[in-house]
């Protein structure tokens, strides 16, 4: 694509700012440049599910990974973590896992079977609270990024990272006025990750979720409008109720019991699109 091509695609970014159109419009300019087979805009806020502004996925991951995905399963999301650390910028998906990943459970259980090849996701930040990401990415059926496609897509990450803020900023979209399937975690006791479980208190299910989404005691203590030294309290009673002795053990614990619980889910959906 030459300059002129690329500025009369910005110029459609511009004109599609705070409208439904703009990302769609801002996905197919970065097509022009990169291609890709499957893409998503993700927005997330610490008191809300996450809200999909734009997404371009398979059946499969329609069916059944997304699905899992928007119910809690993004918390376990390596990007999600960077947007909590209030990180920006285009990351590659190898440059930011450990090498034991591919060899977890995580993503044998989640990752392999939606064919992903390799995923680039450029995280964004706002001055309310959301983050997000644009998330590209390619299936089995072709190629990895190669360092010039790369060197492309970063060049890119700045305009990116205005355009989607002042997007937001102009549509005046957030977690609050927009429902899509968003509701305020605290309006009720999560039960996601262990539905049978009555060993916590309401108060016990609201910290153990926030400090799931990686919250620290203090941010916790917060949101919830309760004292820090409260706050540790109910952590310590987490911890001896749940058998575990900190924030990576209960995490681990999370990760076994949801995938226990959704496994069978998802291979039968998988049954079912293949």
């Amino acid at each position: 694509m030459n300059n002129e091509e690329l500025l009369e695609n910005t110029t459609e970014i511009f004109k599609a700012l705070g409208s439904n159109n703009f990302g769609q419009t801002l996905l197919d300019t970065i097509h022009t440049q990169v291609p890709f087979d499957g893409s998503v805009i993700i927005l997330f806020h610490p008191q809300h599910c996450p809200i999909i502004l734009q997404e371009k996925l398979s059946k499969l991951d329609k069916k059944v990974f997304w699905k899992i995905y928007m119910e809690g399963f993004y918390l376990f999301d390596p990007f999600y973590k960077l947007c909590l650390q209030g990180k920006k910028g285009m990351f590659h998906l190898p440059d930011i896992l450990p090498q034991e990943f591919f060899s977890s459970k995580y993503f044998k259980q989640y990752f392999r079977p939606a064919e992903l090849k390799d995923e680039i996701n450029y995280i964004f930040q706002t001055s309310s609270e959301i983050s997000g990401l644009l998330c590209i990415s390619r299936s089995t059926a072709m190629k990895k990024f190669n360092r010039e496609e790369k060197n492309k897509l970063q060049d890119l990450a700045k305009f990116i990272d205005t355009v989607i803020t002042r997007h937001l900023e102009i549509g005046n979209i957030n977690f609050v006025n927009k429902q899509f399937n968003s509701q305020p975690y605290l309006e009720e006791p999560t039960t996601l990750f262990m539905p049978n479980n009555k060993i916590l208190t309401r108060r016990e299910n609201e910290i153990s979720l926030l400090m799931l989404r990686g919250l620290s005691s203090k941010a916790t203590a917060n949101i919830l409008n309760i004292s820090p030294a409260t706050e540790n309290t109910h952590r310590k009673n987490i911890y001896k109720k749940m058998k575990v002795n900190s924030h990576a053990e209960l995490l681990a614990n999370v990760l076994e019991k949801y995938s226990k619980t959704h496994t069978h889910v998802a291979n039968n959906e998988i049954r079912k699109v293949s």
